[in-house]
């Protein structure tokens, strides 16, 4: 049991999760993501990535559960972009990766 007084809010610098590993499918269409917590989730339509701006750099986020976000890793990021290379999903001058039936976009390609 824990009363109001032993409650105390957190404060974290991005997020309460890192994004640290990723699975794939054999088809290249579904993509599990993990936390640094060992907690594991699809990319779909429910956990989407959303790039945002922190100071000069584009950090990607995840909606990982409850409310509460992730950042992504650089090397998956890294590993997300040649994913979506793989699967061929570049629109105009935007990289799209399709994970759960839906496209995110990871950025523009310059």
């Amino acid at each position: 049991m824990v009363t109001p007084v032993e409650k105390v809010s957190v404060k974290v610098d991005i997020a309460p999760y890192m994004i640290v590993d990723y699975e794939v499918d054999a088809e290249l269409k579904n993509i599990i993501l993990k936390t640094n917590l060992d907690y594991n989730f699809p990319l779909d339509e429910c956990h989407p990535i959303e790039l945002r701006a922190l100071g000069k750099e584009s950090i990607p986020f995840v909606q990982v559960r409850d409310e509460l976000e992730g950042f992504i890793s650089r090397s998956v990021f890294y590993g997300l972009v040649e994913l979506a290379l793989k699967q061929g999903q570049v629109s105009g001058s935007e990289l799209m990766l399709t994970s759960g039936g839906q496209k995110f976009s990871l950025g523009l390609i310059e």
